[in-house]
């Protein structure tokens, strides 16, 4: 039997006449050491390196979590992968699989790599501490430092709000996908951040802070329902028709949410959760 590792769930999606298949995988260090067993019986390991080179890169559009770059021609952006390969340390990455695709790319696949994660572009850690810190956790006193914060990755979302005008309007966006940022942008974070704004003064009552907690939730799905919105702006806009992306699985969760009725298969141990060990079956070839 076959495993794709080190991953938790691969998803095959079909939309506009394009297949997308996501990789999810468990962000492991670059010094993560390759080592798979099952039932103490070594197993046959696709690496997910392996697996995206044997998928005929030259054929299809490549999506990493990293930060999407635009470049003024493809000898620029053949530069900017050659030192990544020399400095890869200095790039603040935790996926042992991006650095060892980026790190074993032909110049000549560069034109067809992109980068799938929008929120790397405040450069200021800001993804780390939302989805990072446990907000749930956070006493009264907290709550005024976290503030100014909050309202920071509030005005990084309504950064792109032209952005997400311009795109709506794209053939065959999902129209829920559309409601939902539309929902975000008209009520739901002009709400929190009034909130955040009258209250950055004062110590809020334990019902204040459940309100405070509740929409911090919000966010995070807002933020993440935003990074999947550009994202499929990116794939639809795109001439391929088949497009391989590799994210973390907490970020493959909310993509699989937000498109559930484009999935045509997935393998993982069940729908939304984990698999143990870091690998997924691959019984049946995508």
């Amino acid at each position: 039997m076959s495993y794709l590792y080190p991953a938790m769930s691969l998803t095959e999606f079909q939309i506009s006449g394009k297949k997308i298949n996501v990789i999810g995988e468990k962000h492991l260090n670059n010094d993560f050491k390759y080592d798979v067993k099952k039932d103490n019986t070594m197993i046959t390991s696709h690496y997910a390196l392996n697996f995206i080179q044997q998928e005929k890169l030259n054929y299809r559009a490549l999506y990493l979590e990293t930060i999407p770059t635009k470049f003024h021609s493809i000898s620029d952006k053949q530069l900017y992968y050659e030192n990544f390969k020399q400095n890869f340390h200095n790039f603040n990455l935790s996926s042992v699989n991006i650095k060892d695709i980026i790190i074993n790319l032909n110049p000549y696949y560069a034109p067809r790599l992109f980068g799938a994660d929008y929120r790397q572009l405040s450069k200021d850690n800001l993804s780390s501490i939302l989805y990072g810190f446990d907000f749930d956790r956070m006493s009264l006193p907290e709550f005024k430092n976290a503030n100014q914060f909050l309202i920071h990755v509030i005005n990084i979302f309504k950064c792109f709000e032209q952005e997400f005008e311009k795109a709506k309007i794209i053939k065959n966006m999902p129209i829920n996908v559309i409601n939902n940022i539309k929902e975000y942008y008209e009520n739901n974070i002009p709400g929190f951040l009034h909130f955040l704004k009258v209250e950055q003064y004062s110590l809020p009552t334990e019902k204040q802070l459940t309100i405070y907690k509740r929409n911090i939730k919000m966010l995070k799905r807002a933020m993440s329902d935003l990074m999947d919105f550009l994202l499929l702006r990116d794939i639809l806009l795109r001439s391929q028709t088949e497009i391989l992306v590799l994210l973390g699985e907490e970020h493959t969760k909310n993509f699989k949410i937000t498109m559930k009725e484009y999935i045509k298969t997935y393998k993982g141990k069940h729908y939304g959760k984990h698999l143990s060990n870091f690998y997924v079956s691959l019984n049946k070839k995508i």
